[in-house]
């Protein structure tokens, strides 16, 4: 790294750190896909009733905004079961009072969620599209700086005046 300027040792740090972060993003995306694909497997049926939803303030954005999660209520076995879904949105996917199916663990059926994409699969899918961000952020600043250091090399003299490449 000596020679370079500030600006080069940045992209070198910047390509590797963004390169780095896109795997580890996309071993958490097959991670959770295959936990997923478990589940789902596994899962048994019901149909659940959209009983409320939760608030979840986003302060991160500015304004901040609020992500309206559902929470459903369904019966197994003369036993009620309340879920708070952990994905939230806004606008709302689902409306108050909606039927929805939904995906339970038969050992633990307070271990469900709404049989539908997003909440099966959103997870997975935002930290696939972020790995993919990343690694290719990391991957163009690569061969961006390649294609620099190869157009910047010169071919020299030789005694003789012959070239060589």
């Amino acid at each position: 790294m000596n020679g370079q300027s500030v600006v080069q040792k940045w992209l070198i740090c910047f390509q590797w750190g963004s390169t780095l972060a896109g795997l580890a993003f996309l071993v958490v995306a097959v991670s959770v896909s295959a936990y997923e694909w478990n589940f789902l497997r596994h899962a048994s049926h019901a149909t659940a009733v959209v009983s409320q939803f939760d608030e979840q303030l986003d302060t991160d954005r500015t304004p901040a905004t609020v992500a309206y999660a559902p929470v459903f209520t369904f019966e197994i076995a003369g036993t009620t079961h309340v879920v708070h879904s952990g994905n939230g949105s806004n606008p709302r996917s689902f409306e108050l009072g909606q039927r929805v199916p939904v995906l339970y663990d038969s050992t633990h059926p307070d271990h469900a969620q709404i049989n539908s994409f997003g909440q099966e699969w959103g997870l997975a899918l935002g930290f696939a599209i972020g790995g993919i961000a990343a690694s290719t952020i990391g991957w163009a600043i690569y061969w961006m700086r390649l294609r620099t250091q190869r157009a910047s090399f010169r071919p020299r003299s030789v005694e003789g005046g012959e070239r060589f490449s």
